[in-house]
């Protein structure tokens, strides 16, 4: 999408000088006389669920693009802005090349509303922008399929979890609950968040939403202090220190024999999160710096496979 958008902007500027892109009351010559390119759109097959639109250009539209508005009553994007990929609150939008596609069926996933609206348009080699078209759709009833529910949990180690140690960071015990946050970042990450085991460090996970298999998965990537991305796994690899402790601190472990794989959670039928996976593993070590290199000092706890561990909401 970025090449094609970046190839918009191009065309545009090298077909229309100070008048700009969208308006072509005084285009150069080479559209003079031209009629603009036009660009159709289709209802395909539709569920309470998802619906499929189906956009196709006029043989001198060289790009064509379109807008998937959720409500019945937005105000329509221009076709610069649909070009440029610059259209804002879409719950969907893209950018085809002609060349690469003589059209593209588009499946949609429902949100709460019954309404939407697609506004579509195309380009021609020249720079000549055409007129925003729409296509309104309505189904009664139209719903997500699946929800993943944000939120505060309370997580429940399982009672038969491993616990050792005696230097008051061990905690809470097994059987134990504690606060895990679950909040929506994007259509696919999720942020969740919780003071481990009361260590006193706060850590949010960035999780990825599986649709396939409907689970919460953590690779290891965990937001810095100054709320970005790390872009790299924490398992098994970084030291988070207690708050209230300069020499202890904690070492997260997933699944596979180096605790590195991910941590996979469970979701419900209803989207709430369950518990672990039966193949996933969850541990933290806690270490101690204080003979100058990192030793570790006690096991902070195992959930094992996570059979028996529990979110509730």
């Amino acid at each position: 999408m970025k090449s094609i958008k970046y190839l918009m902007a191009a065309l545009c500027i090298s077909a229309f000088f100070a008048v700009g892109c969208s308006d072509d009351s005084n285009p150069n010559t080479a559209n003079k006389g031209k009629a603009k390119p036009s660009v159709s759109a289709e209802l395909g097959d539709t569920t309470v669920n998802d619906f499929y639109v189906t956009i196709k250009p006029s043989a001198d539209a060289k790009y064509y693009g379109c807008a998937i508005y959720e409500g019945a009553s937005n105000s329509a994007p221009t076709a610069l802005q649909i070009m440029e990929d610059e259209t804002t609150g879409s719950i969907y939008k893209n950018l085809f090349s002609s060349a690469d596609s003589t059209k593209a069926t588009i499946k949609i996933d429902c949100t709460k509303s019954e309404y939407y609206q697609v506004f579509y348009v195309g380009i021609n080699e020249n720079g000549l922008l055409g007129d925003v078209k729409t296509l309104g759709v309505y189904i009664k009833g139209a719903r997500p399929a699946f929800t993943v529910q944000a939120g505060t949990y309370s997580f429940v180690p399982s009672a038969t979890s491993d616990y050792a140690g005696s230097d008051g960071y061990s905690n809470p015990e097994p059987a134990k609950p504690f606060d895990v946050v679950l909040t929506k970042h994007s259509t696919t990450e999720y942020y969740m968040q919780a003071d481990w085991f009361n260590f006193g460090a706060s850590v949010t996970f960035i999780c990825t939403f599986n649709s396939a298999n409907k689970t919460l998965v953590w690779s290891g990537d965990a937001l810095k202090s100054d709320g970005t991305p790390r872009g790299s796994s924490i398992l098994g690899a970084v030291v988070f220190k207690s708050a209230t402790s300069g020499t202890k601190g904690i070492v997260f472990y997933g699944s596979g024999n180096t605790g590195k794989d991910p941590v996979v959670f469970t979701l419900d039928a209803d989207g709430y999160i369950s518990g672990l996976s039966s193949t996933s593993a969850f541990e933290a070590d806690v270490y101690d710096s204080a003979s100058g290199s990192w030793a570790w000092s006690s096991l902070w706890d195992a959930m094992g496979y996570g059979t028996s561990d529990k979110f509730l909401h």
